[in-house]
């Protein structure tokens, strides 16, 4: 037997001694960390590339204007006259 299913075996057994209460914050504790494992799974190269993907076929220009746009704030604080 490996030293990791060991190691596992021996987790799982203590978590069976836990009471319910005990085994909610348990994963409470731990849900936080797992998501954050699975999210860096994912390579950043795949994540450069699904984003390149969004100007697939933009010229420069057409690329300029569409950040332009997405920056521009001023018109989310129309002043009242």
């Amino acid at each position: 037997m490996s030293t990791d299913t060991t190691k596992l075996d021996e987790l799982a057994y203590q978590v069976k001694q836990l009471s319910p209460r005990d085994k909610v914050r348990l994963i409470e504790r731990i849900m936080p960390l797992l998501e954050q494992e699975l999210m860096t799974l994912h390579s950043t190269q795949d994540t450069l590339s699904a984003w390149a993907e969004v100007y697939a076929g933009f010229s420069e220009k057409e690329i300029m204007e569409v950040e332009h746009l997405a920056l521009d704030r001023r018109h989310f604080m129309k002043e009242d006259n």
